[in-house]
């Protein structure tokens, strides 16, 4: 039977379980063409980072890995086998950044599209930008230094934010939510994956995005 295989993106921040020292991890679930997972499987993936509207590749590595019984595959973005650049050189903050994945399970790459990261991977340079990271309600994230942690609620995990506010005792404001990103003046990202920017935004759906004055992205 002529093998196919589809590579699941579960989510493109989800993907990003967690930030490490040097690198993201990313986790993926791998099927053939009838959508059956492949499980303990050897296989290639091959992760290619671009930048701009031009999409210029600025890094690229390979990874030798196993799916497991479930047919999911998990790598650390950033320690595979370099091909084009150095992953420590990459400024996340300069542009726009997009993923890549190839992945072969044994008859050569399949490309399986381009995708754009989000908030997650710009933890990986939060130190530049004046953030520190937090440790609230147990959970790790990157706030402006030198805030007033009565006015944000508890940080989310692997969220970055870099809201104001200068209310004190509240427990809704900044990037509450998971993998969320907060910016602007008393924002809210408080879903997980979600962002809020501009005055008094509410981002509480999975996955939403609120700009501007006042507006809010629900579930």
């Amino acid at each position: 039977m002529k093998k196919g295989m589809y590579l699941l993106f579960l989510g493109l921040l989800l993907s990003f379980s967690s930030i490490a020292q040097t690198g993201i991890n990313y986790k993926a679930y791998i099927t053939d063409d009838l959508g059956n997972a492949l499980v303990d499987q050897s296989i290639i993936l091959e992760i290619t980072i671009k930048i701009g509207d031009g999409m210029a590749i600025i890094y690229s590595e390979s990874h030798n890995a196993m799916t497991d019984e479930n047919g999911m595959v998990m790598i650390n973005i950033g320690q595979g086998t370099p091909i084009i650049g150095d992953f420590t050189d990459i400024l996340w903050g300069s542009d726009e950044h997009f993923l890549n994945v190839q992945v072969d399970i044994g008859s050569g790459l399949v490309d399986m599209g381009t995708t754009q990261f989000m908030s997650v991977p710009y933890a990986l340079y939060a130190p530049s930008l004046g953030l520190e990271k937090i440790w609230e309600g147990g959970s790790p994230g990157w706030r402006l230094a030198d805030t007033n942690p009565d006015a944000y609620g508890d940080i989310g995990l692997a969220a970055t934010d870099i809201s104001i506010s200068l209310t004190s005792n509240n427990s809704t404001y900044g990037a509450t939510g998971n993998y969320s990103f907060a910016n602007g003046y008393q924002t809210t990202a408080s879903g997980s994956q979600s962002m809020a920017g501009g005055l008094q935004t509410v981002a509480s759906g999975l996955n939403s995005f609120a700009s501007g004055n006042y507006t809010k992205a629900e579930a």
